[in-house]
C-alpha cells in the first residue's frame, strides 16, 4: 500500500511540477510576445508632418507634401524635395479653378509654434512671401496658373505643402 501512496504521490508531485513549468514558459511566452507587438506598433505608427487644410469659396484644394523635418518616435527624418514648380510638374498636378481675388483660407489640425507661412512661385522658380490675415490671403486677380507653398512649423518639426491654383472669372 505505501508503494501505490508513493507512485501516487510521485505522479501527483510531478503534474505539479510540469504545471508550474508550463504556467512559467507560458508567462515568458505572453511577456516575449507583447514586446514584439508593442515594438512592430511603435515602428508603424504613422508619425507624419502635418498637411494644411486649403479651402477656397467652399472648394478644397488637394495639397502635395515637399520639404520636411520631422521628429518620429524612434528617429529624426528630413527629406529635402525639388523645387515646388518642379514637383507639381512631376506629379502632373491639375491646378483648382478658383474665381480671381477670392479668399484662400489655411489652417491646420495641430498648434503651430509660428504664424504660417506661405510663399508664391513663379515660372523661373523664384518665390515671393503673401501676405496672410488670420490664415487668409487673396488669389491673385489676373488669370493664370499659380503654385504656393505653405510652410508650418511645430515643437516636433517643420514642414512644407504645396499646391496649384487656376484664376478663371
Amino acid at each position: 500500500m505505501t508503494m501505490i501512496t508513493r507512485r501516487s504521490f510521485t505522479l501527483a508531485y510531478w503534474i505539479k511540477e510540469e504545471q508550474k513549468c508550463f504556467s512559467f514558459f507560458m508567462d515568458k511566452f505572453v511577456a516575449v510576445l507583447v514586446v514584439i507587438v508593442l515594438a512592430i506598433v511603435i515602428l508603424f505608427i504613422n508619425d507624419e508632418p502635418p498637411k494644411p487644410q486649403v479651402v477656397a469659396n467652399g472648394k478644397t484644394i488637394s495639397t502635395l507634401q515637399s520639404t520636411y523635418c520631422w521628429k518620429k518616435i524612434l528617429n529624426n527624418e528630413c527629406v529635402d524635395m525639388i523645387l515646388p514648380t518642379d514637383q507639381i510638374a512631376k506629379k502632373k498636378v491639375k491646378p483648382t479653378i478658383v474665381a480671381s481675388n477670392s479668399a484662400i483660407q489655411i489652417q491646420y489640425k495641430k498648434q503651430l509654434k509660428s504664424p504660417i507661412e506661405v510663399s508664391i512661385w513663379d515660372e523661373k522658380s523664384e518665390s515671393k512671401t503673401v501676405e496672410m490675415h488670420d490664415g487668409i490671403f487673396k488669389a491673385p486677380k489676373q488669370k493664370g496658373r499659380y503654385i504656393y507653398s505653405v510652410a508650418g512649423h511645430w515643437a516636433k518639426g517643420s514642414s512644407t505643402a504645396i499646391f496649384m491654383i487656376e484664376v478663371r472669372d
